[in-house]
């Protein structure tokens, strides 16, 4: 099988300046509880993560310093993006909202410059940074007999004291 990557604090810097003003005043939900990869997992586990809103662009919130430079907070496209202001688009009858969503994955997932595909071999390891990398499975073979085996861990990690003064710590972290 195959998995596709794309960094996220790349795509930033191609932005237009249209894209880029609306991104710095969107905010997006991220809640593990409506993710299918969690969605069924061990309560204990999911009781952890608070339900976060955060901008959709920002720097990295791990970072010594705010200088780790711009990145676009996408999540998935299915979680919920609040916008301060829209582009509208008129016709003749009607005027509408053009989404900011699906604007902002088209841009980080329209070119080859931002992604990455990785054709897994047996013993690999790919280690990645969920905070700046989109990632999606492409289509595999999963006849039987055609094994597919992941294995997943996650580091929590304290946020700079930049991030920290923005957005305090969730409380039980």
């Amino acid at each position: 099988g195959e998995t596709q990557f794309v960094d996220l604090k790349e795509p930033v810097k191609t932005l237009s300046s249209d894209l880029k003003r609306r991104a710095a005043a969107a905010t997006i939900t991220v809640n593990v509880r409506k993710i299918p990869d969690f969605a069924n997992g061990d309560p204990s586990h999911i009781e952890l993560f608070d339900v976060v809103h955060h901008p959709v662009l920002d720097s990295l919130p791990f970072s010594q310093d705010d200088g780790g430079g711009e990145v676009l907070f996408l999540a998935n496209p299915f979680a919920p993006l609040e916008e301060k202001e829209t582009t509208t688009t008129s016709n003749d009858d009607n005027t509408t909202a053009t989404p900011l969503l699906p604007q902002l994955f088209n841009h980080c997932t329209s070119s080859d410059e931002f992604t990455y595909t990785h054709r897994w071999q047996p013993g690999d390891v790919v280690l990645w940074d969920n905070l700046q990398t989109l990632h999606q499975v492409l289509p595999y073979d999963n006849r039987p007999g055609h094994v597919r085996e992941l294995y997943r861990t996650q580091i929590r990690m304290i946020p700079s004291d930049y991030h920290l003064d923005r957005s305090p710590m969730p409380q039980g972290w």
